[in-house]
């Protein structure tokens, strides 16, 4: 061979080999579909993302990062569906770049399994149809575990978030007081049924207010303006609805 020839050929074989190489792969396309869901993974994490979590643009979604230090045998594979769960986990949550595998930001829910409901363990996700608005709400049997209100800005970096089970929980045991006129309050835990979206600018939130183990209690409806840093302005409530039996 002509030493042209040899260099052109030997390129032509080595950019082959990577090509095939799983660690190129990987580096090209660090988020893939598995058999029930998107995996992204790295040198250090692999995330799995929640069913029903991406983005209308499919640019983002919510993932659980499977914890590198729990023993495989405390996972659970459905043989029918391949997905995976780590029942009774707390993984960490997060917002992940589909493109690259990047992270956003990280969540308070801690759901913990490929698919977004587990017998009572739910978690739910809505986006604006803009990407710039995200509702997450993670509810167990008798209560809300965690709820945010998590915002964007065109080139997917995090520009804000607010407390929405916070805001929910302290404004439905003030009027729950205010109408029993005793403490009763305080036993009662808010259970989110319904968040919805209107644009950027409202989200309504309607939510039960009960006594865990008991399915009696109150209904209301509330809703929200999401917080504005330009103007120093937090999440606050618009409208609060009637506490209803």
């Amino acid at each position: 061979m002509t030493g042209r020839f040899a260099t052109d050929c030997c390129g032509m074989v080595l950019g082959a080999l990577l090509s095939l190489s799983p660690l190129a792969a990987r580096a090209a396309e660090p988020c893939t579909h598995e058999t029930e869901t998107i995996v992204c993974r790295n040198e250090t994490r692999t995330i799995r993302v929640i069913a029903d979590s991406t983005s209308p643009s499919a640019r983002y979604a919510i993932g659980w990062i499977v914890p590198s230090a729990v023993a495989a045998k405390e996972f659970e594979r459905n043989p029918e569906d391949g997905s995976l769960a780590l029942p009774g986990g707390e993984p960490e949550n997060v917002i992940v770049r589909l493109r690259d595998g990047a992270v956003i930001s990280t969540m308070q829910s801690k759901h913990f399994g490929d698919h977004a409901r587990y017998n009572h363990r739910e978690i739910i996700t809505i986006w604006s149809t803009d990407e710039r608005l995200l509702l997450v709400w993670s509810n167990d049997k008798w209560e809300t575990l965690a709820s945010e209100a998590l915002r964007l800005d065109g080139r997917g970096e995090l520009t804000g978030r607010d407390d929405v089970l916070a805001l929910v929980r302290r404004i439905g045991k003030e009027r729950l007081s205010r109408r029993t006129g005793t403490d009763d309050a305080d036993l009662h835990e808010p259970l989110i049924l319904k968040e919805r979206l209107h644009g950027t600018s409202r989200i309504d939130v309607v939510t039960a207010l009960i006594t865990p183990g008991s399915e009696n209690g109150f209904t209301f409806t509330i809703t929200l303006k999401p917080s504005d840093e330009r103007r120093s302005r937090p999440l606050r409530a618009v409208h609060v609805g009637t506490l209803r039996k």
